[in-house]
């Protein structure tokens, strides 16, 4: 278990190191890994969308120090704007808001306990309360700042990543991770958003560009019940 840990967290280093020395990265990870066993077309009445959970924290570039960002991370940025993507595709109604996924929250760290794979375990994800019968969709958002490795600049780069899983009769029936990663600057933030005193942390565009590639999909194989 030892070994599989240094592998990972020497992984997750190796990739902090590459993108540092490039101002952004934006794509779908991990595709090997992609579960697809859903049907192409499905009935909204069939599905249940979860509340997101969120891990947000700021890592130094040596990993020296790491710390909670819930103060300046934007879960709820995430949730209108994932909101919003639903309603304008008739979808707002699998959104079910009184399931509470806070067991899953800050679970995912750059150098924490969960590996790779563990974004697509069963076992991870018991402890979700879900829907029998139904696809119970779940993202799992991870919002983090990280300072550039080898740089006496300062800069520092903001990541949202997310992963998607839908749950149905106790097994993983879908899974896709997508990854925003880039040089956090202030021109993100236009001059007259109030969010701007926390810049660098999340701007609107980033978490849009996850929440539209990550839903994509999904939006269209999911098509609004008839009333």
């Amino acid at each position: 278990m030892g070994e599989i840990k240094f592998k990972f967290m020497k992984i997750a280093c190796s990739f902090f190191l590459i993108v540092s020395l490039t101002s952004c990265f934006h794509g779908f990870m991990d595709k090997k890994n992609f579960i697809d066993k859903m049907p192409k077309i499905i009935s909204s009445d069939s599905v249940v969308i979860l509340n997101p959970a969120f891990t947000m924290w700021l890592y130094s570039a040596n990993n020296d120090f790491n710390y909670p960002l819930w103060q300046n991370g934007r879960p709820d940025s995430f949730n209108k704007i994932l909101s919003k993507t639903l309603n304008e595709n008739k979808l707002l109604s699998t959104l079910d808001k009184g399931i509470s996924t806070r067991c899953m929250d800050d679970k995912i760290t750059l150098v924490g306990k969960w590996q790779p794979e563990d974004r697509y375990s069963i076992e991870k994800h018991k402890c979700l309360k879900l829907k029998k019968e139904f696809y119970n969709v779940f993202f799992n958002v991870s919002m983090g700042v990280q300072e550039a490795v080898a740089d006496v600049s300062g800069r520092e780069h903001s990541r949202v990543s997310c992963y998607v899983i839908i749950i149905k009769d106790s097994s993983i029936t879908y899974y896709k991770y997508y990854d925003s990663f880039r040089t956090a600057r202030k021109s993100h933030f236009p001059k007259s958003s109030k969010d701007r005193k926390d810049y660098p942390y999340f701007a609107n565009d980033q978490i849009e560009r996850v929440v539209k590639n990550i839903t994509a999909d999904l939006i269209k194989r999911i098509i609004p019940a008839k009333k």
